[in-house]
């Protein structure tokens, strides 16, 4: 779907040189562990099957689908695999162990700092991941693969809600915590 030439220029903090093997292996993840829960499987392997594959071929994107990739997937795309490859490209694993990458001319940052920058580009990721959903959520009828992805054991539905939710449990209505003890909020009728 995505080349890391394409995650390069998107994210132009990337040096040029960075070996792609990190970044093709965050693009894997990426598809499989956050767009395909955003998307579902049905339209990702729509979308998949109207790319040309390795071997050549032509790009047969439906209109639909081109302004869905372009605008929307690809950049969420990039995005997650950019949080995803960053710890790969700081560390190298050796048959000594887990080791930092130095340059010539340069020390590597230390593990705060990259914990940092792997949170704010998770948060972009979510941002992009977000605008992804609103826009199949506001197209639904365009892409009826969103929402019935069709059936089987390994079909995945698509969830945007696991991006709004990250991190939270909604128990429905208003509730708030009051004296240690969760109650609903009389505020608004609960």
């Amino acid at each position: 779907m995505i080349s890391p030439a394409y995650v390069k220029q998107r994210r132009r903090e990337m040096d040029e040189n960075i070996n792609d093997g990190p970044i093709e292996s965050a693009i894997r993840q990426a598809q499989d562990l956050d767009i395909i829960p955003i998307i579902g499987s049905g339209l990702f392997n729509q979308i998949k099957s109207q790319l040309p594959t390795e071997q050549g071929g032509e790009d047969s994107l439906s209109d639909l689908n081109k302004t869905l990739c372009d605008d929307y997937l690809n950049p969420a795309l990039a995005e997650y695999a950019f949080a995803r490859a960053l710890p790969a490209i700081h560390l190298k694993i050796t048959q000594k162990g887990i080791m930092s990458r130095k340059a010539e001319f340069a020390d590597p940052v230390e593990s705060g700092l990259i914990k940092g920058m792997i949170k704010s580009a998770e948060a972009v990721a979510n941002q992009y991941g977000q605008r992804l959903v609103d826009y199949l959520r506001a197209h639904s009828i365009d892409y009826p693969l969103y929402m019935n992805p069709g059936q089987g054991v390994d079909v995945i539905a698509g969830d945007g809600n696991q991006i709004r939710n990250a991190g939270g449990i909604h128990l429905g209505g208003d509730w708030s915590f009051n004296n240690k003890e969760l109650t609903p909020n009389k505020r608004y009728g609960g």
